[in-house]
């Protein structure tokens, strides 16, 4: 994953390989094999990506999108937010 942080956004690039990598933990997942980016405000909530999830299934792409979440340096917490 590749890091890019700005004044109001960050952006988790997430390469081909890596998405290919994660997609063998979620083989039914609908996942394409292609690089993907998400975009967080500077507190951590999702406010863009650029993949259209509506054709996935199980749950894969909210575990990507934490993955990426985490990756910037935010975890959630137990209340659901984020630190």
């Amino acid at each position: 994953m590749k890091l890019i942080r700005g004044e109001y956004f960050s952006t988790v690039t997430v390469s081909r390989h890596e998405v290919e990598e994660f997609r063998r933990q979620w083989p039914c997942s609908g996942l394409p094999a292609q690089a993907m980016w998400f975009r967080f405000t500077t507190n951590g909530d999702l406010v863009d990506m650029s993949f259209n999830h509506h054709d996935e299934e199980g749950g894969a792409m909210g575990a990507l999108i934490q993955d990426a979440r985490e990756y910037a340096g935010w975890r959630a917490s137990c209340s659901g937010g984020t630190h």
